[in-house]
């Protein structure tokens, strides 16, 4: 009982420190609305360590240095996708990530209710599992609102998901997402002219080479991050549009049809990557 205990308030401070760092890395990587969510979730996380704070004083435990069964963060699937999050992040999947958690915390603390002999105890866990279930509804409710602002891509719009039945297929969804790909570099290209350096604006440039297509009416942020981030999520569509290619695919020439195309779009991908933070550097030194 006082392990389990134990490794409640472990999760909660792991949590709280998690969601901390993050808002301090969605702040560098320009985006207030994630941080702010990442803020609020370290909040909720912090609070409930505080009531087991308590209850742990009441029944004469210091939680801080009692030992907890085996517990690898690497194992608990909301860490290791905080891990990966970056400039694509949004409100959306930090909220999603907050459902998963609350999901852990709400079996962590049926768990406690069940398997401890403490009257006091069973009580204070059945109420913080109830309070999970509460968060869950609130951080649900959020993540229906949030799913409306979640940026589009032009990509994903395009029914391009259909699973291609041979490898001439998969080629010709390749050059229509390399069209794509290429107006999408071209209207940022003009859109960056004014705000990119003549290295950032020369790696775009080579990019346009490997994707040549004319710029087309598009409705761009005045805020180079802003724009770079959008070419990004549309060279992420490219990759997962292919590996969902290759992970269906029936036959050896479609496999190998998608991850050739996987293979340049990463390229594209690492190049607007580096540009996203060569300008943020540059940004963060002004």
């Amino acid at each position: 009982m006082v392990a389990l205990l134990a490794l409640a308030y472990r999760i909660c401070r792991d949590g709280e420190d998690h969601y901390v760092a993050l808002s301090g890395k969605m702040d560098l990587l320009h985006n207030p609305a994630s941080a702010r969510v990442f803020t609020r979730l370290a909040t909720l996380q912090a609070d409930r360590a505080g009531e087991l704070t308590s209850l742990a004083d009441s029944l004469g435990l210091d939680l801080a240095s009692e030992p907890s069964p085996a517990w690898d963060p690497e194992d608990d699937e909301t860490v290791s996708a905080l891990s990966d999050t970056d400039y694509l992040m949004t409100p959306y999947k930090a909220l999603q990530l907050a459902v998963l958690r609350e999901q852990e915390s709400f079996r962590l603390f049926s768990a406690l209710a069940a398997n401890t002999g403490n009257a006091d105890i069973q009580a204070r866990a059945e109420l913080f599992a109830h309070r999970a279930l509460e968060a869950l509804s609130l951080l649900r409710a959020d993540r229906r609102l949030a799913y409306r602002s979640e940026p589009a891509s032009k990509l994903a719009g395009e029914g391009l998901s259909d699973r291609p039945a041979s490898g001439a297929n998969v080629e010709d969804t390749a050059r229509r997402v390399d069209l794509m790909l290429g107006q999408a570099i071209a209207a940022a290209n003009a859109a960056l002219q004014s705000s990119m350096s003549d290295v950032g604006l020369a790696a775009l440039s080579r990019l346009r080479d490997d994707y040549p297509a004319d710029a087309v009416d598009a409705a761009l942020s005045d805020d180079p991050v802003q724009v770079l981030k959008g070419l990004l999520l549309e060279f992420e569509t490219a990759v997962d549009l292919f590996l969902r290619i290759a992970e269906t695919g029936k036959t050896e020439l479609v496999v190998e049809a998608a991850h050739g195309a996987v293979e340049r779009y990463l390229g594209g991908l690492s190049v607007v990557r580096d540009q996203l933070d060569y300008l943020i550097h540059r940004q963060s030194q002004q």
